[in-house]
């Protein structure tokens, strides 16, 4: 599979990790009496075994589909690949149709094994194994065509010899055909199809060829084949169909799972912000070894797609990085992670990923955070304005936020029917009770109630503080969201926080320039013209009013082009759906 099989690189830094071992062996006498000369060469056998790991997968594919294809190609050109004296020898005519129609389905059956020898499975390997075997007796006992028969068999023991480069433990159900392998296999049927038809172009069509059996009967038998052929493929067809599958089956999050998520989150020094969306109803888990860093996933077509990086403790980030590329590629998966900083980006690209920008993060340094001077003159005006309409600002802790939901939620409700808006999640927060009271929130109080509000995530590794939620009522007053943000970043400062994170303004940054990569390019088109749909450059105006720093964030795929196929499924995600993608929240 294109995305998942890139070139890997992990694996020649490990070729070449073993060379240098050897290398280093240099000049050290072994035990009785051991040649300088045979110590100073590294032992070949690990070097030919990597080697073999590297390469077998992609070879054999190649050449177990162009096996098959030879096995139904017999049918369409038989004075090729036929020796008739032979035949008449070694085989009775029943058995010489019985071979030739068990080669047509053996050769159709190779050219979907292949792909799984592509992906390494087991299976694949086992079952192409058997295949081969049986082909090459078939096509001595079809075609009596010795070198035929000879050269499958060869590819059958160089096959069997590659065992531990085939390491996916997994049924054929596992087996995931690219849409572009079929149209390779409709090519090759087709070609058949074509050359037959022009090898018998000077017999006359009549319906008891189908029935007639004979030594010389070619063109009754290319005809029984291609039918063979053409109902194996499409009962096969059928059978991927109903056996798709891209992931795990989904399990109930068991109940000590949230407090490890917590504890994770507060001592882990490698935490993001948004690693508080964990406590989400809609993410799955992969947990280290150690159970002290975690990263959490959705599942959207072929990919699994990361929320932002792995979180918990940083000397463990690479390695969780690289289980979880191997558990999304034993099932065949695309391995997805998106909205992560520079941090993560020397692990992203050892993974072998693409990175591709897809927005700027708006954070305000609280260290030197005031509102003095002209150019804060509007901000001290949208602080005072609270204050004006007769509201207060608070910063109150989960308790309370516990008792006040219904409050915060008709504040939410009221938000959403405002901007004709769906609840958003995955990438976001959204008002889930559970969810919601597991956080502090800063409130805009009018009257003695909560008329808008922003739950909080906290890291007190970082010294920092984020946004979650931003919602308002009815009876908000003009600005009150301004008012609110601008007091929270007082707030933080006096308790000591660093930095106030405003939340990502997706595709904002990226460079227009006629010598940008094409992706960049169309984000930064997206941006300037997509207005109506989400209001990408209106989003990054508004926090732009509050002088923040940009951090780029990032999104991390098999390639450029994955890149934005993971954005769509990111988009779906994030929305519940296609339906959702359109509706503002």
């Amino acid at each position: 599979m294109c995305g998942i099989h890139s070139f890997p690189w992990e694996r020649c830094i490990s070729l070449g990790q073993i060379i240098s071992k050897g290398f280093r062996q240099q000049g050290k006498t072994g035990l009785m009496g051991e040649t300088k000369r045979q110590a100073k060469f590294p032992s070949m056998g690990p070097l030919l075994r990597e080697v073999i790991d590297i390469g077998a997968p992609g070879f054999f594919s190649i050449v177990a589909f162009l096996s098959g294809a030879v096995l139904i190609g017999a049918a369409a050109a038989p004075d090729v690949f036929q020796n008739r004296a032979l035949m008449r020898i070694i085989a009775p005519l029943p058995v010489v149709e019985l071979s030739h129609f068990l080669a047509s389905i053996i050769g159709t059956m190779l050219l979907f094994v292949a792909a799984g020898l592509r992906q390494r499975l087991d299976s694949a390997w086992m079952i192409a194994v058997i295949l081969l075997g049986a082909g090459a007796v078939f096509s001595l006992l079809s075609g009596g065509h010795a070198w035929r028969a000879i050269s499958l068999a060869v590819v059958m023991a160089l096959l069997a010899v590659s065992r531990h480069a085939f390491y996916r433990q997994s049924a054929l159900t596992e087996l995931r055909v690219r849409p572009w392998w079929l149209a390779a296999m409709l090519v090759v049927i087709a070609g058949i199809a074509w050359l037959g038809f022009n090898t018998f172009n000077n017999i006359q069509y009549r319906d008891d060829l189908w029935w007639t059996f004979a030594s010389d009967a070619d063109a009754s038998r290319f005809l029984r084949s291609l039918v063979t052929v053409g109902t194996v493929f499409l009962l096969l067809c059928a059978w991927l169909i109903l056996r798709l599958r891209w992931a795990a089956p989904s399990v109930a999050r068991e109940p000590g799972v949230d407090l490890q998520l917590a504890r994770i989150i507060t001592e882990g020094d490698f935490v993001s912000p948004d690693a508080n969306l964990a406590f989400l109803p809609d993410k799955r888990f992969l947990f280290s070894e150690s159970g002290d860093s975690f990263i959490m996933y959705g599942v959207q077509g072929r990919s699994w797609i990361a929320m932002g990086p792995p979180v918990g403790k940083k000397f463990e980030a690479r390695e969780l990085a690289w289980k979880y590329k191997s558990e999304a590629d034993a099932f065949g998966a695309h391995t997805v992670f998106y909205s992560f900083d520079e941090a993560f980006l020397p692990i992203a690209l050892d993974l072998g990923l693409g990175v591709q920008k897809v927005g700027e993060s708006a954070v305000i340094n609280l260290v030197d955070y005031s509102l003095e001077g002209s150019a804060n003159a509007k901000l001290r005006q949208a602080q005072r304005g609270l204050e004006k309409h007769g509201c207060e600002f608070a910063v109150i802790g989960p308790e309370e936020v516990a008792q006040r939901l219904s409050e915060m939620r008709a504040a939410s409700d009221a938000w959403l029917n405002i901007h004709h808006g769906a609840e958003k999640r995955f990438t976001l927060g959204c008002f889930d009770e559970a969810y919601v009271a597991r956080f502090p929130a800063a409130v805009a109080l009018k009257d003695g109630r909560i008329c808008a509000f922003a739950n909080l995530w906290t890291s007190k590794s970082a010294k920092a503080l984020s946004i979650d939620l931003m919602r308002y009522g009815e009876d908000a007053p003009p600005g009150v969201m301004d008012g609110l943000f601008i007091n929270l970043a007082l707030w933080g400062k006096e308790q000591g926080y660093e930095s106030l994170d405003l939340g990502m303004a997706p595709l904002a940054g990226l460079e227009a320039r006629r010598i940008a990569p094409a992706m960049t390019r169309l984000g930064a088109l997206i941006y300037e013209h997509a207005e109506d749909l989400y209001g990408f450059s209106g989003l990054r105006r508004y926090k732009e009013k509050f002088h923040p720093g940009w951090k780029p964030l990032y999104i991390a795929a098999p390639s450029k082009l994955g890149a934005a196929f993971a954005l769509g499924g990111v988009a779906l995600l994030t929305s519940g759906g296609l339906k959702g993608v359109f509706k503002k929240g």
